[in-house]
């Protein structure tokens, strides 16, 4: 009906219906409306599309022989439980249809009633499962996606943002996205129009509705919704105007009937509305509501408008020279370099590498008596093997393998350490010579041991000082007089060390205590005299005593140097004195 070309692209028709799954329903036309209200320069971007697409029909033959277009397809799985998670054979059964309905293959086109036979189309597309992704790696043109979401909403386009718990969409100027979903709260599906953001084009689709065979439900089960759906993605309008039963709207195809509204079920041919008798409805229309046993065709004025997409500059022709559907070239199989080894033990090492590329990638070891490896599927530049035998050469190397071409790394040696021996405490602790600042301390030999550590506090101190010794003995100076130490020692295996022997201790001599000598009497006055000494080893002070030598008792006097002066005196008289050390308790004396 081509009625009002431009009218549908400038003025649009708000119509939204809320239908359950019991009747088909696409909000593509709604959603178009959204973008543009959201964005109003999608409106002349659209009537750009619009301008073009007129020309194109206007130079079109449509008597020129058909050229395949194939339109690369990747599939985006969202699913939130197994049932969701449709196969691989489901997704490809679609494809197979959309090939069947877009070259007019499909068997069921016989039941296009004889008054619109002449109309059908074969608009010439093939749809192909990508076969490398955006990177240019082999890919099956499926992606899976978890999610917790089990509703998508139309609205929001969530299922086309990972950020939204959705899949980012492949490059759309190489390829037609298709999101699966688990539902979107009452629609089958919905499309993107050509000319709006790159960032949400596609078609979504719910699971039980997508491809013939698996999850799908009556009377959505032959895949005539993603046909519809892609209709809408080449450009094609509902086939009645959206404009809610008024009459007044256009598909802007020239060979499809004015109709009044949307048809569902499988209505009775022939469906007279909008004064379009004899003939009524195009009903069976892929792009009606009808139910999928009753959708058999495209008209050939919606085929002209399809291919439109695909002229010079057209809003879809980047698809042509996209090579998604042409076999990649195979990676180049790189084998992993700088084979490395780090903290090598006895019975264990770190084996390092930089990594290969282009497959799978494996780890193969062997002892140097062995003639076979051990191999191990590895991702990753490092591998820690344990379980080795000491003291033994090890071979190893990367094998990687892609397809039937396989590459070996250059292989790379190490030795594994010599297995440490059980290392005894030692025992028998003792301190011999002990002096007032030193002792030698001893232990039995362990016949094991390469050397010893020797650890020694004094008895009021909470950490230990440590010393290395060769041999089973070790000589301590610089010691505290009169003092408790605690000591331990721990024997030294290959590097090993034992727990410690048990605690021991000793302590350091006592000073002898000397007798002051050489006391001699100086700086005499009439009241005084200086009264010094020599001074004696090991003296903590001094006691000096003095008297008239006609007394009976001393007069005593602490002294902490080896000197003091009297005064007080009396004059012209006789003294005796004396000085004895303190040294601890005890005490030594030189008399004058």
């Amino acid at each position: 009906m081509i009625r009002s070309r431009l009218f549908l692209v400038v003025t649009f028709v708000a119509t939204f219906l809320t239908v359950s799954f019991a009747q088909r329903h696409c909000p593509s036309h709604t959603i178009m409306q959204a973008q543009i209200k959201k964005n109003p320069a999608y409106k002349q971007k659209r009537l750009e599309i619009e301008r073009m697409t007129q020309q194109f029909e206007y130079n079109h033959d449509p008597k020129a022989r058909n050229v395949m277009t194939t339109i690369p397809v990747v599939v985006h799985v969202l699913y939130s439980n197994a049932t969701n998670n449709i196969s691989d054979a489901q997704i490809l059964s679609q494809i197979d249809i959309l090939n069947q309905d877009f070259q007019l293959l499909n068997p069921d086109n016989v039941n296009v009633p004889s008054a619109f036979s002449a109309l059908k189309a074969n608009v010439g597309l093939t749809f192909c499962m990508a076969k490398q992704d955006p990177n240019g790696l082999p890919t099956s043109g499926i992606t899976r996606t978890a999610t917790t979401k089990t509703v998508f909403s139309s609205s929001l386009q969530d299922a086309k943002s990972a950020a939204a718990g959705g899949h980012d969409p492949w490059n759309p100027s190489a390829y037609m996205n298709i999101w699966i979903v688990p539902s979107l709260g009452g629609s089958l599906g919905y499309a993107q129009y050509p000319g709006f953001d790159p960032d949400t084009d596609g078609l979504v689709i719910i699971h039980n509705c997508y491809g013939n065979i698996g999850t799908v439900v009556p009377p959505y089960h032959l895949g005539r919704t993603a046909t519809h759906e892609v209709g809408h993605y080449l450009n094609l309008l509902h086939i009645w105007g959206d404009d809610s039963g008024t009459c007044t709207g256009s598909d802007n195809v020239a060979d499809t009937p004015n109709q009044g509204a949307e048809n569902y079920g499988c209505p009775t041919f022939p469906k007279i509305s909008c004064n379009n008798a004899p003939n009524g409805d195009m009903f069976m229309n892929f792009l009606d509501y009808s139910n999928d046993v009753c959708m058999h065709m495209f008209s050939n004025g919606q085929k002209t408008r399809m291919l439109a997409n695909f002229a010079t500059n057209g809003p879809r022709s980047s698809l042509l020279s996209s090579n998604a559907c042409n076999t990649p070239p195979p990676v180049p199989c790189v084998a992993a370099t700088n084979l490395s080894t780090s903290n090598v033990t006895y019975n264990s090492a770190t084996l390092n590498w930089s990594a290969g590329s282009g497959g799978t990638f494996q780890l193969r070891y062997k002892i140097d008596t062995a003639s076979t490896f051990t191999t191990i599927p590895i991702t990753g530049t490092s591998y820690t093997v344990n379980d080795l035998s000491a003291a033994s050469l090890y071979t190893f190397q990367l094998v990687t393998t892609c397809g039937t071409n396989i590459v070996t790394s250059n292989p790379n040696t190490f030795s594994t350490t010599v297995a440490p021996v059980p290392c005894s405490a030692p025992t028998n602790l003792a301190a011999t010579n002990v002096t007032t600042t030193a002792t030698t301390l001893m232990w039995d030999i362990v016949p094991e041991a390469i050397s010893y550590i020797v650890q020694y506090k004094k008895g009021s101190v909470t950490t230990f000082t440590t010393v290395n010794s060769g041999l089973n003995f070790y000589d301590l100076t610089g010691l505290s007089a009169s003092t408790l130490y605690n000591f331990k020692v721990s024997a030294v295996c290959n590097t090993v060390s034992t727990s410690p022997s048990t605690a021991s201790t000793f302590t350091t001599a006592t000073p002898p205590c000397n007798a002051p000598t050489n006391l001699v009497s100086s700086t005499i006055s009439t009241s005084g005299a200086t009264i010094s000494w020599a001074a004696a080893s090991g003296v903590t002070n001094y006691l000096l005593q003095y008297k008239l030598s006609s007394a009976a008792t001393f007069t005593n006097v602490n002294v902490t140097n080896n000197s003091f002066t009297l005064n007080g005196l009396t004059p012209s008289s006789t003294y005796q004195y004396q000085v004895s050390s303190v040294c601890s308790t005890t005490l030594s004396s030189a008399v004058v």
